[in-house]
């Protein structure tokens, strides 16, 4: 590679040369013998046999990753411009994954529990907010209030569950966090998954 590095700039040729070269001393390698020396095998590098994997609720997002899904522990940063929808993306992933059993811990520094928790719960009955404030009949007999109670005793039956927590970045830091999470733990309840919204907050400080 150095060799071919030096001649780019001074002899094309002898560049492609020394690349042609170098490429089929690679392809001559007893890979039994020289892949430990060479490195040039890698997929082995990170260890992830005594990782807990889990898929994610989306086939799309699973196919993106190098091993079908997300493992534990693992930080995963959902970026994007100002109003794209990353809370809304947020609030979906972790819902779609207490409804697969985990348990979700929704840490927010911005909006407010409140407001958070009403969007989980239009997401979990699937309906909009009017519908929970004319209390009429949206499905199957049901009012939304209804629909939202009966997803959640669903919920408890496949064992997962979501809570929140609010942590103004102003007013507290991530020890916050720690601590919710042994309080959950000691409750009996599961804490698999923890989704800051958002961690800039604290970068900013």
């Amino acid at each position: 590679m150095r060799n071919a590095a030096k001649f780019i700039h001074e002899d094309l040729d002898k560049a492609e040369r020394e690349a042609a070269s170098m490429m089929s001393i690679i392809a001559s390698f007893d890979e039994d013998e020289e892949v430990e020396r060479f490195g040039v095998f890698d997929e082995n590098f990170l260890d992830v046999s005594g990782t807990q994997m889990h898929p994610s609720p989306y086939k799309t997002l699973n196919a993106l990753t190098e091993d079908g899904g997300f493992g534990t522990p693992q930080l995963l940063v959902v970026a994007g411009a100002y109003k794209t929808n990353k809370t809304t993306f947020c609030i979906n992933f972790g819902i779609d994954y207490a409804f697969m059993g985990l348990g979700v811990l929704f840490v927010d520094t911005e909006n407010g529990v409140r407001n958070i928790k009403k969007r989980v719960r239009q997401r979990i009955a699937e309906q909009p907010h009017s519908s929970f404030k004319n209390g009429g009949i949206v499905f199957n007999g049901m009012t939304a209030d209804e629909c939202y109670y009966s997803s959640l005793k669903m919920l408890k039956r496949i064992g997962g569950n979501i809570n929140f927590i609010s942590v103004p970045a102003d007013v507290y830091d991530l020890s916050q966090v720690d601590n919710e999470v042994a309080k959950l733990r000691s409750e009996g309840k599961k804490v698999d998954l923890v989704i800051y919204d958002y961690l800039e907050q604290y970068m900013a400080l």
